[in-house]
C-alpha cells in the first residue's frame, strides 16, 4: 500500500526500500510465489529500481529461497550488512 503512494512521489530511495521490505515480508510469511510475482510484475516495472542495490538484494533473496540454497541466502545477507 505504501509503495503505491511512493510510486507517485520523487522519493526513489524510500520507494526502493519499500519494495525490498515488501519482498522480505512476503518471503518471511512463506509466500515465495507472491514475492516472486510482485517482484517481477510490479517492482521490476520501475526502471530506477532495476539499478538499485535493493533490487539486487531482493532478487538474491528470492533466488536463494526458491532454490533452498542456504549458502546463497547467507551470502546475500552478508553482502548487505
Amino acid at each position: 500500500a505504501i509503495s503505491k503512494l511512493l510510486e507517485h512521489s520523487d522519493s526513489t530511495i524510500t520507494l526502493h526500500r519499500s519494495y525490498l521490505a515488501e519482498t522480505i515480508l512476503q518471503l518471511a510469511s512463506g509466500d515465495v510465489v507472491a514475492a516472486d510475482k510482485t517482484f517481477m510484475e510490479v517492482h521490476l516495472q520501475n526502471s530506477t529500481y532495476l539499478r538499485a542495490r535493493e533490487c539486487k538484494l531482493a532478487e538474491d533473496l528470492i533466488r536463494a529461497i526458491k532454490g533452498f540454497d542456504e549458502e546463497a541466502l547467507e551470502a546475500a545477507i552478508g553482502e548487505n550488512r
